[in-house]
């Protein structure tokens, strides 16, 4: 999967029939549930295969993605690649940068500061940046515990009426989607030394299917930090608050990227 290009990248081998295979089953659910984007697939930075510490972190939801009708076209022309491609596109590390900077409860400015942290010791100021860190967040991979918008998002966050929507329809099309939601995914298509997942919820158990993870009780921390490693893979799964929680825990962005990234060093370097 070397990146010659410098464009993001996605393992097009492991997702394309998964996605094949869905769309030909659920087309019609996708088109009567009033869903308006397509499926969310997980994807690197140009400089993850070349990285010294392979790491993804995964979210909650996308908070808008690539429209559906591109998806479906896609499928339809044969060419589903081209969808793949354009899943790819949203978010890169100049996006991430311009958009949402150091925005203290922002998703990305967290995962900026935090990667940066592990690969530099250093906390920076997203707004002034130099090339050599640009290139160090070009190691990024980035997945999503939802492969689909949750509805509150659709509705409360992007605004947009219920009526827009089958609700029957759509939770039955969440449900069909779920093949997606794993971490076993990316685990088999990336090989990641680290998983790092930011969300609401306490822990991640309930998106670890798949391979046998145990949850590491003496790194616990409530609302903090959650460790799960497994004998049959090497990836290790990290869990913590989403960033934009971190103030309701007394908490901040750079304490935070701190205390995570010391732990991934802790851990990684006990593997060695």
């Amino acid at each position: 999967m070397e990146n010659i290009s410098g464009k993001n990248l996605l393992n097009e081998n492991y997702f394309k029939p998964l996605l094949n295979e869905f769309i030909k089953e659920n087309k019609q659910l996708y088109l009567e549930s009033g869903y308006p984007y397509g499926l969310f697939i997980p994807y690197t930075f140009p400089n993850y295969e070349k990285a010294q510490l392979k790491i993804f972190y995964v979210g909650r939801d996308t908070y808008w993605w690539t429209e559906r009708d591109k998806m479906l076209k896609s499928y339809e022309n044969g060419e589903l690649e081209n969808y793949l491609t354009e899943n790819t596109l949203p978010v890169d590390v100049d996006k991430s940068l311009k958009n949402w900077g150091n925005n203290a409860g922002s998703f990305w400015s967290f995962v900026n500061k935090l990667h940066l942290y592990i690969r530099t010791k250093e906390i920076k100021n997203l707004n002034h940046i130099e090339d050599c860190d640009k290139e160090v967040l070009k190691e990024i991979g980035y997945g999503n515990i939802n492969c689909m918008e949750l509805t509150q998002t659709l509705i409360k966050n992007e605004g947009r009426p219920a009526e827009d929507f089958d609700m029957g329809k759509l939770d039955l099309l969440r449900k069909k989607s779920k093949v997606f939601d794993n971490v076993s995914h990316i685990i088999k298509a990336y090989k990641p030394d680290f998983v790092v997942i930011l969300n609401w919820d306490n822990g991640a158990d309930y998106y670890l299917d798949g391979f046998n993870y145990i949850w590491q009780e003496s790194l616990f921390e409530e609302s903090i930090q959650a460790v799960y490693l497994s004998n049959e893979v090497k990836t290790k799964i990290v869990w913590s608050s989403h960033p934009n929680r971190f103030k309701f825990l007394g908490e901040n962005q750079e304490n935070m990227a701190r205390k995570l990234g010391n732990l991934i060093l802790s851990l990684n370097n006990s593997a060695e």
